[in-house]
């Protein structure tokens, strides 16, 4: 391996690891408060709730999500 490809990992571990910290605590909020993100967050995801016409206190069922992932599948496949 180069000296470049060392420094790189380097570089990527002196970044990756003190932010894992924070980073944990802030996932840690999100996934045990639903109601976690602040006013502006929430005021996206009620947006967004409102643009796709759902109710964010519905779960999806696995026949919905089927057809979802189809029509994105098909959607982003011509994109690329």
């Amino acid at each position: 391996m180069s000296g470049q490809g060392i420094g790189q990992i380097l570089v990527y571990a002196a970044v990756l690891i003190p932010l894992s910290y924070p980073l944990g605590i802030y996932m840690s909020r999100v996934y045990m408060n639903a109601r976690f993100g602040g006013g502006f967050l929430r005021t996206i995801e009620r947006s967004f709730y409102g643009l796709v016409r759902t109710s964010e206190d519905r779960e999806q069922d696995w026949k919905s999500y089927a057809k979802t992932v189809l029509v994105f599948s098909v959607l982003f496949s011509g994109l690329v």
